[in-house]
């Protein structure tokens, strides 16, 4: 073998992508699966890969080619792909460059689903505080539905088997296909604006996504949330969710279980009614003997076998308490009134006028002020004088001081 006759990996990767690159089939090709692993980088390139049950290849869809195409790729979306099959030389990989996509059977109708539940919800139309209490003791339930298929009867065997006193009133619609959708609102504006119903029951059988389509209507869900009824949603198998499911007050998951959840059971209420009917009962008569044990021990008290002794007790005590209460008054008047004498003479014999009555005087100024000492005065002064029975003005013709222990009385 001639060494001097090779190929570089580079050349023989380009070699490759211009042979897939020139195919009639590969250049130009529609492919058609499911997306999954989907990411996009910082530079607006997505890259995914498109399986089926047994296989799966590499796809990218550069910025530019995905500006122009009308749907958004997301994982688990059921597509169809056209592109053409390259080669990327760094890694020599193959890999399906897509330049258009449309969303498929079953994939295009989620993706109207998620898109108008999105919508509705942004709305406000799944909130609960517009959801209304569903009502716990019903007469009459509208149930909305074909009157031909299972469901209803269903429901109205679970209905009868509860609660045969309730009234079901069959309101029938077509549950698929295109006119279902408009036979279901005008059918739920009706029953509130001509029907007496406590609760509405929209319901069907199970079936495919495009079997319980028309509950996946705007103008279905439209026409649940302004129903002044509270809705019961009983559509499709447990797995299954419909727009219906997310407006109305209730979501049961079959339409058994709409019935079951919409009505009560006649039986089982009259039992607990009359055992509470019992236990009043029961209540009440002991609650009455009580009170006639009661008024039996106070028929016993002396206050009501004999009324008038127990009358003329009462005033005994009140003439016994009212002497009692004067003589304690006049003792404590007495003694208030000898404390009062007391204090009168000690505040007499402090009194500088009772002094004043054995012989002493006082003398002011004739501006008023006491004089307390010989210094304070000077000749020609003119003072009063005050004794116990009067006063006397004076005029000052001579001063002397006392030496200290030396007692003067004469000039």
């Amino acid at each position: 073998m001639a060494r001097n006759r090779f190929f570089s990996v580079t050349q023989l990767n380009k070699y490759i992508k211009g042979i897939l690159e020139t195919d009639i089939i590969l250049s130009h090709v529609w492919l058609k699966g499911e997306i999954s692993n989907l990411k996009r980088n910082s530079s607006g390139h997505t890259f995914f890969s498109l399986k089926d049950r047994t296989s799966a290849i590499s796809c990218v869809l550069f910025k530019t080619a995905g500006e122009i195409m009308d749907i958004k790729l997301v994982n688990g979306a059921e597509v169809f792909l056209y592109g053409y099959v390259s080669l990327y030389e760094r890694t020599g990989s193959y890999q399906f460059y897509v330049e258009n996509a449309e969303v498929s059977g079953k994939g295009a109708l989620e993706a109207q689903f998620l898109a108008l539940r999105k919508k509705l919800e942004e709305e406000g139309l799944f909130d609960e505080d517009f959801k209304r209490n569903i009502p716990a003791y019903v007469e009459d339930i509208a149930v909305i539905t074909s009157p031909d298929g299972a469901a209803v009867r269903d429901i109205i065997r679970t209905i009868r088997k509860k609660n045969e006193k309730i009234n079901i009133k069959i309101i029938p619609v077509t549950v698929q296909g295109d006119k279902a959708p408009g036979e279901i609102e005008r059918a739920l504006d009706y029953v509130n604006k001509n029907v007496k119903a406590d609760i509405i029951i929209v319901s069907r059988g199970g079936g495919s996504i495009e079997d319980l389509w028309a509950f996946n209507e705007e103008n279905v869900a439209r026409a649940v949330f302004r129903s002044e009824i509270p809705v019961i949603s009983g559509v499709g198998h447990e797995t299954d969710y419909t727009i219906t499911d997310f407006v109305a007050d209730l979501r049961a998951a079959t339409p058994t279980a709409a019935a079951e959840a919409a009505s009560w059971n006649y039986a089982e209420t009259l039992y607990d009614t009359e055992l509470c009917m019992k236990k009043i009962e029961s209540l009440f008569l002991s609650n009455l003997q009580n009170k006639k044990q009661n008024l039996d021990n106070l028929t016993e008290k002396a206050v009501l076998k004999n009324p008038k002794k127990l009358l003329e007790l009462s005033k005994y005590d009140f003439r016994f308490y009212s002497e009692r209460l004067k003589n304690c008054g006049d003792s404590i008047i007495e003694e208030k009134l000898n404390k009062l004498e007391l204090l009168m003479a000690k505040l007499e014999g402090l009194s500088p006028f009772f002094v004043m009555k054995r012989g002493y005087s006082l003398v002011y100024d004739t501006g008023g002020k006491a004089v307390g000492s010989v210094k304070d005065l000077k000749k020609g002064d003119r003072i009063n004088i005050h004794f116990g029975d009067g006063c006397a003005l004076a005029e000052v013709k001579d001063l002397k001081e006392s030496r200290d222990g030396e007692k003067e009385n004469q000039f």
